[in-house]
């Protein structure tokens, strides 16, 4: 499943500049673009999440 940058914000409760800022830092992965959206796999946030939570 895609997620667009609005879903990433609902998932991540973050804001878009954040979205965006985590995404030049490599914090999170880069998203794809499809059309004029940007795009991520739901399956990277997860791995995003899940590898957060290891390093707490």
């Amino acid at each position: 499943m895609l997620l667009t940058t609005k879903q990433v914000c609902e998932v991540l409760k973050i804001g878009r500049s954040t979205v965006y800022k985590m995404t030049l830092n490599k914090e999170i992965p880069s998203p794809q673009k499809i059309g004029i959206k940007n795009v991520w796999l739901e399956s990277d946030i997860k791995t995003f999440i899940a590898k957060k939570f290891e390093g707490e």
